[in-house]
């Protein structure tokens, strides 16, 4: 089994904020696949920017200011291979 990030959700809903229109990950996995959606929830929109934009850089700490956002969702591939 292996989870990855489906083409689109790197750095989660915030992808088109941190590259733009460029926001693809690459294809990978092969097997049964799935998908998942998930929350990455912060105690404040002051640890998310701490966490988040740390990783991610300023135009992802303006947007998370911007929409006071406390949580990111993300979106998770399941590739399951029987051999």
């Amino acid at each position: 089994m292996v989870v990855g990030l489906p083409p689109f959700w790197y750095a989660g809903e915030l992808a088109e904020v941190v590259l733009g229109e460029s926001r693809t990950t690459p294809e990978n996995g092969e097997g049964l696949q799935s998908t998942v959606d998930a929350a990455q929830t912060f105690s404040s929109v002051e640890e998310a920017v701490e966490t988040f934009g740390f990783i991610f850089g300023r135009n992802a700490i303006r947007h998370i200011i911007e929409y006071n956002m406390a949580s990111i969702k993300w979106r998770f591939r399941i590739s399951i291979l029987q051999v």
